[in-house]
């Protein structure tokens, strides 16, 4: 919810199920510069709620709200490893219902929702960082009259993401991995910050892609492309590609184009 925050959406987190319409009309009524997208998270929190969910979904789409509905899960032995190290309580354990056993009435009692789902994420081996970019990506396709860029740094000794719409291989720059006092940090830190500011290579390098990017969102945009992913590389995915990403989002960030970032080595 948080990184469908981050991209614009009006969030409620487990709003129940009864007061979906209402909301969805509250939704309709407000200034579209107000609430022009909307999302709500529902899961076993809302339990007493969840034999309502069908009828109030099909009295949603009767006011002529087109729905999309995601459901995220992952594997018992992936949950039951989360819930222990977040020391978060299961909403349906209890003296007599073991952590494994809420996860397995869970999923029953979530089985309408999975049926009803028109996407399917398993997170089971996603990081926090995969699941954001991922939901956001999903959500791209909302976000028709908005122009989208989706950023990614990578290492190409693991090889270039598959998805990507134009991939810039940033390896002839300088790299601070052979530097003894910067080999430990990552492009997000002020050292290598202060390392590549010397650089002019590194500061005409990312002019060069600003322009290149530039240049043709707008036409994939226009051509009904809802997003457009530019992928990063350098050798380790931890210093060059992750600091020229940082400064391309802080360019487009600043102009009317929706910008999300990802850094497949950096967690």
């Amino acid at each position: 919810m948080s990184a469908l925050e981050d991209f614009g959406f009006y969030c409620v987190d487990n709003l129940p199920v009864p007061m979906l319409v209402d909301f969805a009309q509250s939704v309709l009524a407000s200034d579209e510069n107000a609430v022009r997208f909307a999302a709500v998270s529902i899961d076993s929190r809302n339990q007493d709620f969840l034999g309502a969910l069908h009828p109030s979904l099909a009295e949603v789409e009767a006011l002529g709200i087109s729905l999309d509905f995601m459901f995220l899960e992952a594997e018992e032995a992936v949950l039951v490893k989360r819930y222990s190290e977040t020391r978060r309580t299961h909403p349906l354990m209890s003296e007599s219902v073991s952590l494994v056993d809420s996860i397995k009435l869970e999923r029953k009692l979530l089985a309408p929702l999975s049926e009803r789902a028109t996407k399917h994420l398993d997170t089971t081996n996603l990081t926090p960082h995969d699941l954001r970019f991922l939901i956001q990506e999903e959500a791209a396709d909302f976000r028709i009259g908005s122009e989208l860029l989706l950023l990614k740094s990578f290492a190409y000794k693991y090889g270039a993401p598959l998805d990507a719409d134009y991939v810039f291989d940033v390896r002839c720059l300088p790299n601070p991995y052979w530097v003894a006092d910067l080999k430990q940090f990552n492009g997000l830190q002020q050292p290598i910050w202060d390392f590549f500011a010397t650089k002019p290579e590194v500061a005409r390098m990312i002019e060069v892609i600003d322009d290149f990017i530039s240049e043709w969102l707008t036409m994939f945009h226009n051509s009904g492309r809802p997003y457009l992913i530019v992928a990063i590389g350098c050798t380790g995915g931890r210093h060059r590609s992750v600091y020229v990403v940082e400064r391309l989002e802080e360019r487009f960030s600043t102009r009317d184009i929706v910008v999300q970032k990802r850094h497949s080595e950096i967690s």
